[in-house]
């Protein structure tokens, strides 16, 4: 499923390679992502529990590294993303009083 998405991963990582290269905060700027560079329907295909696995995944940063070579000295400035992509996303899937079964999605709290 995930090779799908790459093209368009790569692309989305061109542009947050752009934001950790000129030290944009790393925390804002994963907020912004979701609300605004993640299309609703990558929800239909990727599901915010299979996000967080690959998300959560033992080799992420090999695997970014490898479709964004510029990312490679940024490490610790895409951990921080990371951390708070899976922050919003986990926040996403908790119950809410409106849908208290629905499992939300990526861009339900970032907003």
């Amino acid at each position: 499923m995930l090779m799908f998405f790459k093209p368009m991963l790569q692309e989305k990582l061109k542009i947050i390679a752009g934001w950790a290269q000129q030290g944009k905060d790393a925390q804002m700027y994963a907020e912004l992502f979701l609300r605004e560079h993640v299309p609703s329907s990558v929800q239909d295909y990727l599901p915010p529990a299979k996000a967080l696995e690959y998300l959560n995944h033992e080799k992420w940063f090999e695997t970014v590294c490898e479709w964004e070579p510029s990312l490679t000295n940024v490490r610790e400035w895409c951990t921080t993303f990371r951390d708070e992509l899976i922050y919003w996303i986990s926040e996403s899937m908790k119950p809410t009083e409106d849908a208290p079964t629905d499992e939300g999605g990526y861009l339900d709290v970032a907003q």
